[in-house]
């Protein structure tokens, strides 16, 4: 793990990179890269921090810009997110969430190299802007992440 002044490139962090972000402290330590069709690519990176929890920071081009998306992993039962796949909606924290974006694509782990495997992702929001996604991968593994779009002024190196 390096920390330093000079940001680096967002598409192209490696693993070990560190990272300060959402006051907290970060460890790259996979990397994964979707293909969106007509919809562009993005890069995603499994970041590990110093208790072990889990998120995720997913960047996107678009239109030159970066996009930037930090979420968090959250234990919700699968019965409960095909459910809100089926309803456009999901109840998180006592706050509504609806359906706003789908895509489909497919994404490879860089790290473990796995093959393309093919992959959905549903985007519910709030009214205050935070995200709930749920991604389906090969039509049987179902992950939550709770999180929101972020500038790339909130990540420190």
């Amino acid at each position: 793990m390096f920390w330093n002044k000079k940001n680096p490139d967002l598409n192209k962090l490696g693993l070990g990179t560190g990272l300060k972000t959402q006051k907290e402290k970060w460890t790259v330590t996979e990397i994964s890269n979707y293909d969106w069709g007509v919809d562009g690519r993005s890069v995603e990176y499994l970041l590990t921090s110093g208790d072990g929890r889990e998120a995720y920071l997913e960047v996107e081009r678009f239109e030159g810009e970066n996009e930037i998306y930090f979420s968090e992993v959250v234990p919700i039962e699968r019965n409960i997110l095909e459910q809100a796949i089926k309803d456009a909606g999901i109840i998180f924290k006592d706050i509504n969430f609806e359906l706003d974006e789908h895509y489909n694509g497919s994404f490879k782990n860089e790290t473990l190299m796995t093959s393309w495997r093919p992959v959905e992702s549903f985007l519910f929001y709030d009214l205050n802007e935070m995200m709930i996604t749920i991604e389906v991968i090969e039509n049987t593994k179902f992950q939550a992440f709770y999180g929101k779009e972020i500038t790339e002024n909130e990540i420190k190196f």
